[in-house]
């Protein structure tokens, strides 16, 4: 393979792209965006669980990244989904940085101030909807 190509299949690849198929001077990537758990959460209460499940099939189905990489003229050529590879290479510092802290603290104590958070806003969320049906 190539070797600017191999370098920037690793380095995708550290950001979660697998390969599916590759020739010496092509590479096919896919991944699949992350679930996100606090919409999840959200459409469930807004909708009493049928917007959940509204969620992760609206998830399933559009969650399929893919991303094509040749080699033309000695320069390397993506195309595909990259947007999602722009956004993923500005924040990769940030993934580094959390790929680093679950790897050094575990994973449970390294998302416990995300997981309290959430906690926190559900339970401002439901003292609202408590107010207001006490005001109502």
């Amino acid at each position: 393979m190539d070797p600017a190509l191999s370098e920037k299949v690793l380095r995708l690849s550290n950001f979660g792209w697998e390969v599916k198929s590759h020739t010496e001077k092509s590479v096919a990537l896919g991944m699949r965006s992350p679930f996100s758990w606090l919409w999840f959460a959200f459409w469930f209460l807004c909708f009493l669980g049928f917007g959940a499940l509204m969620y992760f099939f609206w998830w399933l189905s559009t969650s399929k990244k893919s991303l094509f990489l040749s080699v033309q003229g000695g320069e390397v050529v993506t195309s595909g989904d990259t947007f999602y590879v722009t956004q993923q290479e500005a924040r990769a510092e940030q993934i580094i940085r959390a790929r680093q802290e679950i790897s050094e603290k575990g994973f449970f104590k390294a998302v416990l101030p995300s997981v309290l958070a959430f906690i926190v806003v559900l339970a401002v969320w439901f003292f609202i909807i408590w107010l207001l049906a006490e005001i109502f």
